[in-house]
């Protein structure tokens, strides 16, 4: 916003226009090992305690199509070419697509580049950008069934230092909330 306050001249365009934000539930053994490295040998059992960090903490992440176990839901857009709030907030209802254990979420973007020119990073695409994803885990993984319905919540800063996502599982199982700031090292007082 303040490059193109500042140096975008009238009748100037920006590239990219515009951000669409997506996700999918995941469920596979490489999200599993991202959190559950401090709850396995050759790691002491007094350091488990590490895996809460793990849980909140954003990760990078290569998804392949084998790995969704939900539909793919779009979150939003961001539009680059207006002002935005400083904190963004979606909401959206994966569908589990088949038996799984429910681990996170993916999440991955499309940019519109100009009309019609878009690229991304989706994990479902034919030529997906050589970026990664982003793989927001679950605090506790549950299975779902084809058909059951995951609520997603996401809040997070423009700048994406700050992320908060909620879960809520099908049935009458708890949600589960889960934030980046939980993961941020403490400081000295």
């Amino acid at each position: 916003e303040d490059a193109r306050q500042r140096l975008l001249r009238p009748g100037g365009q920006v590239m990219p226009r515009r951000i669409a934000l997506h996700a999918a539930g995941i469920s596979g053994d490489g999200c599993a090992a991202l959190v559950d490295r401090w709850g396995q040998p050759p790691v002491p059992p007094e350091f488990a305690w590490l895996r809460e960090y793990e849980v909140n903490t954003k990760h990078p992440f290569e998804a392949n199509a084998d790995d969704l176990c939900t539909a793919p839901a779009v979150l939003g857009d961001i539009d680059l070419t207006q002002d935005s709030p400083p904190h963004l907030a979606f909401t959206a209802s994966l569908t589990a697509t088949r038996a799984a254990i429910f681990r996170g979420i993916a999440g991955w973007f499309a940019c519109e580049l100009a009309d019609g020119i878009w690229m991304s990073n989706s994990p479902l695409g034919p030529e997906p950008l050589g970026r990664n994803q982003v793989f927001l885990a679950a605090r506790e993984p549950f299975a779902v069934q084809a058909g059951e319905e995951i609520g997603l919540t996401l809040r997070f800063s423009k700048q994406g230092d700050m992320i908060a996502w909620t879960f809520a599982p099908p049935g009458e199982r708890p949600r589960q909330k889960l934030s980046t700031f939980i993961a941020l090292p403490l400081g000295a007082a």
